[in-house]
């Protein structure tokens, strides 16, 4: 009787057990479950904190937690969403790619593109004023060389169409916001060829106009726009080969063409100078000498001359309330005129203000600026 006592007592705690292990595990798969629920529910609540506070929500690439870990924010990638930027592989076969740093977001995307932009112009340069000697290599070319040189360093500064900013990310490690701007290698080859055939077909009718034109200071407005064209489609051209393609066109040929033509248009070109005023004879003998040391021929008879630059010097006294200086103002405004037409090609004005304790002085220092400063302008409207 106690043998079977104790025999079912042993068979109810046996029973009883394993339903306690069974309710255990039981209580141990939804507590696992509850917990993986509040965590979902916590990020959900600091995402919804983060929208309320006007920040953006984050999403961290793998290995979140470690020193080593990036966030990718939610802000306005242009090329892909924020996901799809933590996987996107910019492969080098097809994007060209640049790395910026920056204490703010805006600072990296700045120095990204900067970084990009700088593969291209050092290289551009170097290439372009290579293939510039190679087409103004003769003495009538020198000149022209150094004017083209000066025009490439301003158009291969100018900023790369078609480059996006990838992805942008924050790094813990360094406290430093990244970003990767991209240009896509086949959409700019595509757009650099198109725009290269226009630059051509640009020349080709500079280049008729230039050919059928009779007057000589049209002629070299005509030049200078053909040069600036050329220097344009040979950048272009560099920026292709930058980016692994060639450039197959060529308007080589028209530009030595031009080149050879030049002095021969300048020397037979005749300029007469009629300015009158006060101080006029300072003002004719800068812009002359200035003229003269370009290249271009002058002659003392209107009748025979090819252009004309008119105008008048006014000066006049300013009163600034200064017992001690004494100041002159100068107004000069010249006009260039085709005689071959009648037609005025090109307006230079210049106002200049100098003091001096003597206003005689005062006069002489306005002058000798203003006629420094008109005469750039006039080389500048003589086109080369």
């Amino acid at each position: 009787m106690i043998k079977k006592y104790f025999l079912v007592m042993f068979l109810l705690i046996a029973i009883a057990g394993c339903a306690v292990v069974g309710r255990q595990k039981d209580e141990s798969g939804a507590d696992k479950r509850t917990r993986m629920q509040q965590e979902r529910a916590e990020q959900a609540f600091d995402d919804l904190d983060q929208e309320i506070d006007g920040s953006e929500p984050e999403i961290k690439s793998a290995g979140a937690g470690s020193a080593d870990s990036k966030t990718v924010k939610f802000d306005d990638l242009k090329t892909t969403t924020a996901a799809e930027s933590i996987i996107e592989d910019y492969s080098s076969s097809r994007y060209l790619t640049a790395t910026g740093i920056g204490q703010t977001d805006a600072e990296a995307r700045r120095n990204s593109k900067a970084e990009l932009s700088g593969i291209f112009e050092s290289k551009i340069q170097s290439e372009v004023i290579s293939s510039t000697k190679s087409v103004t290599d003769t003495k009538a070319g020198e000149n022209f060389q150094k004017k083209i040189e000066a025009n490439i360093r301003v158009i291969t500064a100018m900023g790369l169409k078609g480059v996006k900013i990838g992805k942008t990310w924050y790094d813990e490690k360094s406290r430093s916001y990244y970003a990767e701007a991209v240009l896509d290698r086949y959409k700019a080859r595509d757009e650099w060829n198109q725009e290269i055939k226009k630059q051509n077909s640009f020349i080709e009718a500079e280049y008729k106009s230039l050919l059928e034109t009779k007057s000589p200071i049209l002629k070299l407005k005509i030049i200078k726009k053909i040069m600036n064209l050329w220097v344009e489609k040979e950048v272009l051209g560099s920026r292709l080969r930058v980016i692994g393609f060639s450039d197959k066109s060529s308007a080589t040929d028209k530009m030595q063409s031009v080149i050879e033509m030049t002095p021969e248009i300048k020397s037979a070109m005749l300029i007469y100078v009629d300015i009158t005023g006060i101080y006029s004879r300072e003002v004719v003998d800068e812009i002359t000498g200035r003229l003269t040391k370009e290249g271009f021929q002058l002659s003392d008879v209107k009748q025979k001359a090819d252009v004309m630059i008119s105008g008048e010097v006014k000066v006049k006294p300013v009163n600034i309330n200064n017992p001690d200086y004494k100041f002159a103002r100068i107004n000069l405004t010249l006009d260039i005129i085709d005689l071959s037409t009648g037609s005025k090609v090109g307006k230079v004005s210049q106002k200049v203000r100098k003091g001096h304790v003597t206003y005689t002085e005062a006069e002489h220092k306005a002058v000798k600026k203003v006629s420094k400063a008109v005469s750039e302008e006039i080389i500048k409207h003589f086109g080369i």
